[in-house]
């Protein structure tokens, strides 16, 4: 009992198998005892009556397999590379590029400067293999039973694995444990083949083996599909008179395995001595057995011609381009060709570690250059087995999955074996059930029938002589259709220059009818399809120069659904006939009659000796060899009548009806458009199509430009719509026109009478255009005005207006449009209206002057120096002002220099005269732009740090205000720096001296209470008088006690103004003098203008609103603003709304 694979108890659900360790698949000549030899207790089919599963208490659930079962999945593999074979369709057209294999493949591709070495394509992700040694173990043991039956098989076994080990192919492992995880043991076979009357033996190891489930190959990828398509090689094999085949010896073990891979490529072998354990040995090259071994194999060889173009010259492509695998299988015009190839492509493989042997031609002679080894024994069976056409003797279903035939040479035969197939398929029969003797009849004379394969003997050249005596080439492709069959089969006419014609058979195919019931026509239709799929086929993979091509039908019916256009069939009919003309010209097409259409023989099928000696199959009819006046033509009677071709034909039925006041409206959609201009100019288009579509075509204007009257009447058509539409075919029946006094001009327009028949305007003013207010063409037309008049306001676009219509309610309508026009919202979009805010903490609580202090800055202002002369420049000067947040006093400081220095003197000079304050509070730096602005300068980076750290020394808190507050400044006459100090010291006294509250009409009420109380305790107004010696009561000076005195007299007049700053100017803060209610506040996702103040409007940035920041009393006052530019963040003022959110 040899244990090959595991089992899956999935497959026996129904029987609900137990699961046990041990589970493997028996396989055993008799299964009638196997209850009584393995006691077994349980047995179970599954579904299909097949694989029985049993239960035993000594190895547990087990499965069975019987020889004809085995046979079945034999016949089922040998099925599939039958109609792999048979089907070009199943040609890889293109190959799938698999990226991450090539770039493993180029990761890993060496050369040591004789041969190629790579590494296994494995798939993404970690690998984990697991422990495989006892499976393979297993696996030895049972090849060891079976060479111990045969002395013969095990000496050659052996004698391949000493090669492997004499050739370097595979080495022993010194160390026993391999990596965990990436070790695997592969196990292997032999596969044995007869060549040149010898049996060889091939070693082939196991990479699809499972392992706890998993194999090998499943973690490798497999690569593109490198593999030419043989089909094309065989049909360029049969071009030239010269046929040449070689073969690469051992292909797959000329490349080799890296490093880093030699571990998971292990294997078991002992020389058949069950007495000693086994030795370990590891590859050293890529083996038979991997997923990507034929994609290594094959790619190497490319890559090789990519990485040496210069030796890599037009016969080695050509060599490369037609070899299959290891098989170079070609033909040649010239014998200078052969011994080209013969010289240059094994020098060019032999560079990369392959070799070239088995060299066979059907001219001996060529070869004579090579060593004797290096040449084929039997040449002649090389290139008959190449083309193939080759069977064996096998069982029956599995006997006919192996005929050999890829370019249909005996499909009429085969046709006969794939009805049988389809009358048993029909039936509903079983592989294993026994066939009904008709059939099984029927089987036996066509099993009989291949013994006389080997009597058909094929020409292997379509062209026996050199090319140049070529004159002309011609390919002829003909189809047919019966009830059980179509087919399509290709032929090649070669004429000489002494005018001497060969037809070949190059190439047929052959289909089984469908089993549902399909009418004759329509088989022949699908034979015509095959035939063009054929010729496309053909004439991409042909290097011949082929003057013509014509297809053959003897369906007159497909032959006239196919030159007519497919719009006029069916859909069957149609989709058939449209893949067919993108394939082949109609003109192409011509009538065969069926006696003389070799296609007319595998639609029907026949027997193989009848196919031998019939002479229509193999070189088609006799007049091709003739000239085109013998050749056949189509009958002159009409087939118009023909049921089939009426049958097909699509019915069109339309629905004629007439549209009572059908207008131009109803044509074109007037709200599509966005432009007046475009609505008439589309209209007059469509005017002068329908005009001459009435026109004989000399007669027609396809003129792309539209003359002036073109364009006057599609627009007095769209007039004309729009009035009878709102005003009714008689105006005077309309109240809304009847005060126009409205007449009817020579166009039909209504017009206004009016009283301006004897002014001197143009026609066109005295009596405009009446139109309606609220029609799409009526906002076409006010948009177009509008722009034309530069986005005018309403009185300009309405005088514009007026000019040539007279629209009613015109003022409305035009305001409507200028309000949803989107340049002019830009252009007139207001700020946010908020409620003026509250007043902060710095405003309204009692503390000593410029404790809170605003700083900014204005300038520059220019003065002259001191010194006169010509080239004396002027200089520049900055006034920095400093503010009371509190009592609204100012003191101006007069800075010569844009610099941070500078203005720490002025902040000096400004604490020693009034205090150091608490708080500084400027504008954002962040939001200046202007070079010669003096805060840009101020806040720079090494600027700042030294500001910083001086404010930090005085602990003073430097505060700023929302980006984008405005602030203005003043420049001055152009006076010198003392003269400039001077004025700036007057003007800080004059605002300084400013009322902070009303100052009422009585005479003898108190003084208005200003800034300078809270500075000096009176009204600057007064300071002159100490100048002059006057001095106030108590103020004699008189030692300590005047000083007393005039201590406690500053306190109390201090106590008096904090009082009178309390009960009147504090109060009059309460009310709100503007900005009382909050008009709409700005939302997220609102279109809105930033507005800069040092750019023109038209440049101001528009973006959407994407966050917005409530201040403490829940009103929006600022918000963060996403433009073009970036993100932006800007108070609520400086933006100006456009577009609002569409949650407004």
């Amino acid at each position: 009992l040899e244990v090959e694979q595991e089992v899956r108890v999935e497959e026996f659900e129904t029987a609900k198998l137990s699961r046990k360790e041990k589970r493997g698949l028996p396989r055993w000549k008799n299964t009638e005892d196997l209850d009584r030899i393995f006691l077994v207790e349980q047995l179970q089919r599954n579904e299909n009556l097949q694989q029985i599963a049993s239960l035993t208490p000594l190895v547990a659930w087990f499965k069975v397999f019987t020889d004809e079962m085995i046979d079945h999945i034999t016949f089922q593999s040998n099925l599939y590379a039958h109609r792999e074979c048979n089907s070009h369709q199943s040609i890889n057209d293109k190959i799938q590029s698999n990226l991450y294999a090539h770039r493993q493949f180029l990761d890993t591709l060496t050369h040591n400067g004789s041969r190629y070495s790579v590494g296994l394509l494995w798939k993404p992700g970690a690998v984990q293999l697991p422990d495989k040694y006892a499976l393979a173990e297993r696996r030895l043991q049972s090849v060891e039973r079976r060479l111990r039956k045969d002395p013969t098989k095990q000496r050659e076994y052996s004698a391949v694995i000493e090669e492997y080990l004499r050739n370097g192919w595979a080495e022993e492992v010194t160390t026993q444990i391999g990596q965990p995880g990436k070790t695997w043991y592969l196990p292997h076979h032999a596969v044995y083949k007869m060549a040149d009357g010898q049996t060889k033996c091939r070693v082939v190891f196991d990479g699809s083996a499972k392992c706890a489930g998993v194999s090998l190959n499943d973690y490798l990828e497999t690569g593109p599909n490198l593999q030419a398509d043989l089909v094309s090689i065989l049909l360029r094999f049969r071009q030239h008179r010269i046929a040449v085949q070689a073969d690469i010896e051992k292909m797959y073990l000329q490349v080799g395995l890296r490093a880093e891979d030699g571990d998971v490529c292990r294997f078991l072998w002992r020389d058949c001595r069950s007495d000693a354990p086994p030795r370990r040995y590891r590859l050293t090259r890529v083996c038979f057995g991997l997923a990507c071994s034929p994609y290594l194999a094959i790619k190497v060889i490319k890559m090789h011609a990519e990485l040496n173009p210069e030796e890599s010259n037009e016969t080695v492509k050509k060599a490369l381009a037609n070899m299959y695998v290891d098989d170079l299988v070609m033909s040649c015009d010239k014998e200078d060709e052969v011994r080209d190839l013969i010289h240059k492509v094994p020098m060019f493989l032999g560079k990369g570690g392959f070799h070239l042997k088995k060299w066979a031609s059907n001219q001996k002679e060529l070869l004579s250059i090579l060593p004797r080894e290096e040449v084929s024994i039997n040449t002649q069976r090389e290139l008959r087995e190449t083309l193939g056409a080759r069977s064996t003797m096998r069982q029956m279903l599995n006997l006919a999955a192996q005929v050999y035939d890829p370019l249909g040479y005996i499909s009429p035969f085969i046709g006969q074996m794939k009805l049988l197939f389809q009358r048993l398929w029909t039936l509903g029969l079983g592989w294993d059930t026994l066939l009904p003797p008709d059939i099984e009849k029927q089987w036996r004379s066509w099993q009989e029938q291949l013994k006389t394969l080997s009597q058909i003997k094929i020409n292997r050249a379509w062209i026996p002589y050199p090319v140049q005596q070529v004159r002309r080439v011609e390919l002829h492709i003909f189809d047919d259709a019966s009830q059980v069959a179509y087919a399509a089969c290709a032929y090649i006419m070669v004429e000489s220059i002494n005018h001497h014609k060969l037809v070949s058979l190059v190439m047929a195919k052959s289909r089984v009818a469908p089993i549902k019931q399909v009418s004759l026509p329509r088989l022949e239709l699908m034979a015509a399809l095959l035939c063009a799929i054929l010729k496309k086929y053909l004439e991409r993979e042909l290097t011949l120069s082929i003057q013509e091509i014509t297809c053959w039908s003897d369906s007159r019916v497909a032959l006239a659904w196919i030159k007519g256009a497919p719009a006029r069939w069916k859909p069957f009919v149609a989709n058939r006939v449209q893949e067919i003309q993108e394939s082949v010209s109609p003109q192409c097409w011509r009538y065969c009659p069926t006696k003389e259409n070799p296609a007319d023989i595998p639609s029907r099928g026949c027997s193989l000796g009848t196919l031998i000696n019939t002479a229509l199959w193999w070189h088609g009819p006799p007049w091709l060899m003739q000239d085109r006046e013998n050749w056949p033509t189509e009958p002159v009677a009409r087939i118009e009548d023909d049921k089939h071709l009426t049958v097909e034909q699509k019915t069109v039925k339309v629905l004629a009806s007439q549209i009572d006041g059908c207008g131009v409206e109803q044509v074109i959609n007037p709200t599509r458009y966005s432009r007046y201009e475009t609505l008439i100019r589309v209209t007059a288009y469509c005017l002068r199509f329908a005009r001459n579509c009435q026109n004989p075509v000399s007669e027609r204007i396809n003129s792309v430009n539209l003359s002036v009257k073109k364009l006057s009447d599609a627009e007095a058509l769209w007039l004309r719509e729009v009035q009878v539409k709102e005003f009714g075919i008689k105006p005077d029946s309309a109240n809304r026109v009847r005060e126009f006094e409205p007449f009817l001009d020579q166009d039909g327009l209504l017009r206004v009478g009016g009283r301006l028949r004897r002014s001197t305007l143009p026609p066109e003013s005295k009596h405009p255009i009446i139109l309606p207010h609220n029609h799409p063409v009526t906002e076409l037309l006010i948009k177009d005005h509008h722009v034309r008049q530069m986005h005018a306001g309403v009185n300009q676009t309405l005088v514009a207006i007026r000019t040539k219509f007279w629209i009613i309610r015109a003022r409305n309508a035009v305001k409507k449009i200028i309000r949803s026009c989107p340049v002019c919202r830009r252009v007139d979009a207001q700020p946010y209206r908020l409620r003026m805010g509250e007043l902060p903490a710095d405003r309204v609580t009692e503390t000593q002057p410029f404790i809170h202090t605003g700083v900014d800055f204005a300038g520059p202002l220019f003065i002259r120096p001191d010194v006169r002369g010509r080239d004396v420049r002027v200089n520049k000067a900055y006034v920095c002002i400093f503010t009371c947040m509190t009592t609204r006093a100012v003191h101006l400081e007069l800075l010569r220099e844009q610099t941070t220095d500078s203005f720490l003197q002025g902040l000096r000079r400004f604490i020693s005269r009034r205090g150091r304050p608490r708080v500084i509070q400027s504008d954002n730096f962040r939001s200046f732009k202007l070079a010669d602005t003096f805060i840009q300068c101020l806040f720079r980076d090494n600027g700042w740090k030294k500001l910083q750290r001086k404010i930090n020394e005085e602990r003073i808190r430097w505060k700023f205000i929302t980006p984008r507050a405005p602030w203005c400044g003043v420049r001055g006459a152009l006076l010198r720096y003392d003269e400039l100090h001077t004025v700036l010291c007057e003007i800080e006294a004059r605002i300084n001296g400013r009322p902070l509250v009303f100052m009422g009409d009585d005479i003898d009420g108190e003084a208005a209470l200003t800034p300078a109380h809270f500075l000096i305790g009176r009204e600057l107004s007064r300071l002159l008088s100490v100048s002059t010696g006057v001095y106030w009561r108590d103020d004699t000076p008189s030692g300590v006690n005047h000083l007393i005195r005039r201590w406690r007299y500053q306190q109390r007049l201090t106590s008096q103004l904090w009082k009178r700053w309390k009960q009147e100017y504090i109060t009059t803060l309460a009310t709100r003098g503007r900005w009382r209610k909050t008009g709409q506040e700005p939302k997220v996702g609102d279109i809105v203008l930033v507005h800069e103040p040092s750019t023109a409007w038209i440049k101001w940035p528009i973006g959407r609103i994407i966050e917005i920041h409530p201040s403490e009393d829940g009103v929006i006052r600022s918000a963060t603003v996403e433009t073009r530019q970036g993100t932006v963040t800007r108070s609520a003022r400086s933006l100006r709304l456009v577009e609002p959110s569409s949650d407004a």
